[in-house]
C-alpha cells in the first residue's frame, strides 16, 4: 500500500526527487520567505515561534519553556537567542534565568501571525518543511 500517493507535477530536472535545482519557493511571499532563509533554519525555532504564538502575552523561562515544548534547554536557549538577535523574540531575566516571549514589536507579530496562518495551508507547510531540511544538511 502506497501511503503517499500524490505525485509532483511542474518542473524538474534529472534529480531523483523530483525538485532538484527548482527554486520551490519562488512563489512565496517576500517577508515569509525572508523569515525563513534568514531565521528559522531549524524545526525547534520553527516550535519556538510556533508556541510563543499561542501565547503571546506570557514570557516563560527558559527551563519551563524546554519542558512545555520538550526540548533540550541549552540547544532552546541558543536557538531563542538567534531570534532575539532577529527581533522575532524579546528575552528578559526573571530569577536568573533568561525568560523568552513572543517580541512585542507590532512588526514581528504581524510577520510570525503571516508565517503561522501560511502554515495552514499544507502546499506552504511542505515548502517550508523543505527549506529548513535543506538548511540543516551538512
Amino acid at each position: 500500500m502506497t501511503v503517499w500517493s500524490q505525485s509532483v507535477t511542474g518542473p524538474t530536472d534529472a534529480s531523483s526527487d523530483g525538485w532538484g535545482t527548482v527554486d520551490i519557493m519562488e512563489d512565496m511571499d517576500e517577508d515569509l520567505l525572508g523569515l525563513l532563509r534568514n531565521w528559522l533554519d531549524s524545526f525547534l525555532k520553527w516550535e519556538l515561534i510556533r508556541f510563543l504564538y499561542n501565547h503571546p502575552d506570557t514570557a516563560y523561562q527558559v527551563d519551563e519553556l524546554a519542558r512545555r515544548i520538550h526540548r533540550d534547554q541549552i540547544d532552546l536557549a541558543v536557538e531563542a537567542n538567534t531570534l532575539v538577535a532577529a527581533g522575532i523574540v524579546d528575552c528578559q531575566w526573571a530569577e536568573g534565568q533568561p525568560a523568552f516571549a513572543l517580541a512585542a514589536d507590532p512588526a514581528a507579530r504581524r510577520l510570525v501571525a503571516r508565517f503561522m496562518q501560511a502554515c495552514e495551508d499544507r502546499c506552504f507547510r511542505m515548502k517550508a518543511i523543505y527549506h529548513v531540511l535543506q538548511k540543516m544538511r551538512p
